[in-house]
């Protein structure tokens, strides 16, 4: 059986992912490109510390807990929680738990919404719940945000994938978005993971 190969050796090329806002409901099978080599460089970097700043944004901490399976990545600025994130490349107990604790924590922040287990987005995904700080941010620095979510994304799938299947997701020549919707119910969400 072939093993991990090392963080060092990156392939090029893109993913696709399924990401998810909880906050919106948007969901949608996007490309994730890996980064160039010097911030594919710091991702690692902060991936062996699993705490320090998001490279790039001064002044913005990311804390990330990795299991075999999946990561959760919290992000704050100054104290501030701005939001919590979890990637899961493959199917096992730690990446259930994610997506459970995910979705209790967004009961929470959405009360109004009748609390339903629905079943995690296909693998791999990306799931974000932003926190009422998020909106005050500026322009650019919650584009920043989202390009290092979607790189730490795709170093995590290429570190911890086997070769062979992350050669399977990576390709040459970058998908297209296969699917985008806004405001997105539960039985939505449920009808666009299934399978």
């Amino acid at each position: 059986m072939e093993t991990n190969r090392p963080a060092d050796t990156p392939l090029n090329g893109t993913v696709l992912i399924t990401v998810l806002s909880l906050n919106t409901r948007w969901v949608a099978r996007c490309p994730v490109r890996l980064p160039d080599p010097l911030v594919h460089a710091d991702l690692r970097r902060l991936l062996r510390r699993r705490s320090g700043e998001v490279p790039g944004l001064f002044g913005f901490k990311a804390t990330i807990t990795l299991s075999e399976a999946s990561a959760k990545i919290r992000v704050s600025l100054r104290r501030r929680e701005m939001f919590i994130s979890g990637i899961a490349w493959a199917e096992n107990d730690w990446a259930a738990e994610l997506w459970s604790s995910l979705l209790a924590l967004s009961w929470a922040v959405f009360p109004s919404e009748e609390p339903r287990w629905v079943p995690p987005p296909p693998l791999p995904w990306m799931v974000t719940l932003y926190s009422r700080h998020f909106e005050r941010l500026q322009l650019a620095e919650g584009v920043a945000l989202a390009v290092f979510q979607r790189s730490l994304a795709s170093v995590l799938l290429c570190r911890h994938l086997p070769r062979k299947e992350a050669a399977k997701l990576f390709s040459s020549s970058p998908p297209m978005q296969i699917e985008g919707d806004r405001n997105l119910s539960n039985d939505h969400i449920a009808k666009c993971t299934a399978g």
